[in-house]
């Protein structure tokens, strides 16, 4: 008896690969309406957030705990990339980007 293997290469496998990112920009709404009817909107201005360097310096950054954390106080290497730098540079693929960041070998 042969057994059945579903291939999920070509025009397939490429339409479920992209639900993969499609999927959470879905759920993704401005507002929401809970059970009593209300609807909620949330706004937020995009220049409102605080800026994590100064120049070229970084100040703090996210981590694992997904809180904004002063860089002292990270146990653990970080290397950080301002946007700054970047534009200066005007790096504009990721081998650009990464000739910042030590320790990183591009070949």
């Amino acid at each position: 008896m042969a057994m059945f293997t579903p291939s999920f290469s070509g025009l397939k496998g490429r339409a479920l690969f992209s639900l993969l990112f499609a999927a959470p920009m879905i759920h993704a709404t401005d507002s929401v309406t809970t059970k009593d009817g209300e609807t909620i909107t949330v706004t937020a201005d995009a220049n409102t957030a605080t800026e994590a360097t100064d120049g070229y310096q970084p100040l703090s950054t996210s981590t694992a705990t997904l809180t904004d954390m002063p860089m002292l106080d990270i146990p653990q290497v970080v290397n950080t990339v301002s946007d700054q730098v970047l534009e200066n540079q005007n790096a504009t693929t990721l081998d650009e980007a990464l000739y910042n960041v030590s320790n990183v070998v591009q070949t």
